[in-house]
């Protein structure tokens, strides 16, 4: 059973308060007709060769759970731990969610990261921006989905000196970049392949541009967008009774997912069976892939 758009915030009632109720779901499932994904594979210098597929913004469908505010209200900032000096209720804005350190080191949670421990993951916060896929013929496979945010704060001046150490706006946006990526980073950190490339990023759309810049009154503007990749690899299996489903399992031990897909000529789809999340990206339930040029 689905639950819908209006009912989504009701997910941790029990079930049976839910008899009955029969809401069509957010994301129908795709076309299920099968077919022969790995024809044509070339070497891609991999262990076998292989067929790449790719997405992008508007090809996956994400199930109906609420997004949370963009910014996140400050009431999602949890508090401040013992020992950190209290932020004015005169300069409560994104300061809530600032510490700067004497050394000019800074943490910065701005909301998210408790919304992706709770979602396990971006999805489904943020959507999807692209997607690559990799489904060699000795039947292993290898996925990554990344997704982007722009954020914006406001930091008052009042928010700047509160806690007994002056940093200036460029110093400031090079250390919030530091501590965004480093606490984005570890929420699919454990789904990172060893020695891979780092999964979580804060830039500017203008290359070399600062981060935060300084207002008139002498706070801080930043804006930024901000990416994460996640990845995972492991086998797959075809289903053995009907014809057009696969099983991708993770070599990270997270449970297999049972997928539907469809080869055609306009490219490979892939639909979670029974709703299931696709590669275990949580309401990830449909893709639209093309192969990759």
């Amino acid at each position: 059973m689905r639950i819908g758009r209006h009912k989504a915030l009701l997910l941790l009632l029990p079930a049976l308060s839910l008899a009955g109720c029969t809401t069509p779901p957010f994301c129908e499932a795709l076309n299920k007709c099968g077919g022969d994904f790995t024809a044509g594979a070339k070497d891609h210098g991999g262990p076998a060769p292989s067929t790449k597929w790719t997405a992008s913004q508007g090809d996956a469908c994400v199930d109906q759970v609420p997004n949370p505010p963009s910014p996140p209200s400050a009431a999602l900032v949890p508090p401040r731990p013992a020992g950190v000096r209290a932020i004015e209720p005169s300069t409560l804005d994104w300061c809530a969610g600032l510490i700067i350190s004497g050394d000019g080191t800074v943490q910065f949670d701005d909301g998210w990261f408790e919304t992706l421990k709770k979602y396990n993951g971006w999805f489904p916060s943020v959507p999807l921006y692209s997607a690559e896929l990799e489904l060699m013929t000795n039947n292993q496979y290898a996925v990554s989905t990344t997704q982007l945010a722009s954020q914006h704060y406001e930091l008052t001046s009042q928010c700047l000196v509160a806690q007994g150490v002056t940093l200036q706006c460029g110093a400031l946006g090079t250390a919030l970049k530091a501590s965004v990526e480093a606490t984005l980073g570890s929420v699919d950190a454990l789904k990172t392949p060893k020695g891979a490339a780092p999964n979580a990023f804060v830039y500017t759309t203008v290359k070399d541009a600062p981060i935060c810049v300084a207002t008139t009154d002498g706070g801080c503007v930043c804006d930024y967008n901000v990416s994460l990749t996640t990845r995972t690899t492991g086998p797959m299996s075809f289903g053995t009774v009907t014809p057009g489903e696969i099983n991708f399992f993770d070599a990270q031990a997270a449970p297999p997912v049972a997928t539907d897909y469809c080869v055609s000529a306009s490219g490979l789809t892939l639909s979670g069976a029974k709703e299931a999340d696709l590669f275990n990206r949580a309401s990830l339930k449909t893709l639209k892939l093309r192969p990759a040029p």
